[in-house]
This record gives structure tokens, C-alpha cells and sequence, in this order.
């Protein structure tokens, strides 16, 4: 009998479309995989922007006064200069909206800021705030959004 050395032209095609298939698969999972990474990002940059004026907010609440005081929000937050936000006054509640621009991509913000005080049993007013915060991003599939809420206090004066 005379046997044949190598491979036969049924196998290298078998053994090319497998490679193929594997390779297909493997790029649909890297591609997904950055997908994921890209949109994990925005929502970190929404997440460190509302973080961020959080932190503007209770800076301002401890050690310049009251953050719903409109020229302490404007002067101390925003800046003068600021033409992007927007106040609305209500009864003691604040609403500030804004924009940001991180990497060529516009994140819009809400600041909500509500009275929450009370007095304790001496008659003393607590002063305590309840912030609301929301970044608003849009994305392929559409709009996404993070908030976050947090209450700040001040000891009272006597």
C-alpha cells in the first residue's frame, strides 16, 4: 500500500473554517467587551460630576452659609461668569440646572435643594438639607442618567 504523507485538501478547509468561526466569536466578545467599557466610562464621568457638586455644596454649606442663598450658588459653585445654568426659586427649595462638557460629550445636570429642617427639643432650628443630584448623557440607545442624594447638616448657631 502506498500511504500519503500531510493532509488532504477536506481537512486544511475544515481546519481553516474552524478558525474562521473561532475568530468570528472571539471579535464579537472584544467588541462587545468595548462597547461596555465605553459606556461604563460615561456613566463614571456622570457619577464624578454629580460627586463633584456634592462636594461644591457642602464646601459652600459649611463654610459660607446657606447653599439656597442664589449669590453663593452663582459666586461659589458656578462661577460669574456662568451662562449655562439656571435657577428656579421656590418656597425655600433651589433648582439649578447646568452643562458640562467632558471629552466632546455634554453632560447635563440637576441640583435640586430642599429645606429639611426641624427643631429639636429645646426649639432650636436644625438646619439640614436634602440634595438631589442628576446627570443626564445621551448615548446610542438614548438617554442615560445617574442620581445621586445625600443630605447635608450644620451644628446650629446658639
Amino acid at each position: 500500500m502506498l500511504f500519503k504523507k500531510g493532509f488532504s485538501f477536506i481537512e486544511l478547509l475544515l481546519a481553516v473554517v474552524l478558525l474562521g468561526v473561532i475568530i468570528v466569536t472571539i471579535l464579537g466578545v472584544f467588541v462587545h467587551g468595548l462597547h461596555a467599557i465605553k459606556k461604563s466610562r460615561y456613566r463614571v464621568i456622570a457619577v464624578n460630576i454629580a460627586n463633584k457638586k456634592c462636594s461644591e455644596l457642602r464646601y459652600l454649606f459649611l463654610n459660607n452659609g446657606d447653599p439656597i442663598a442664589a449669590d453663593n450658588i452663582k459666586n461659589n459653585i458656578y462661577g460669574t461668569d456662568s451662562v449655562d445654568n439656571e435657577f428656579k426659586w421656590d418656597s425655600g427649595n433651589v433648582e439649578v440646572t447646568g452643562k458640562e462638557t467632558v471629552d466632546n460629550i455634554p453632560y447635563n445636570f440637576i441640583i435640586n435643594i430642599s429645606q429639611e429642617g426641624s427643631t429639636d427639643t429645646k426649639g432650636i432650628i436644625l438646619l439640614l438639607k436634602k440634595i438631589d443630584i442628576e446627570v443626564n448623557w445621551k448615548e446610542v440607545e438614548g438617554t442615560r442618567n445617574v442620581k445621586i442624594s445625600t443630605y447635608l447638616s450644620r451644628p446650629p448657631v446658639l
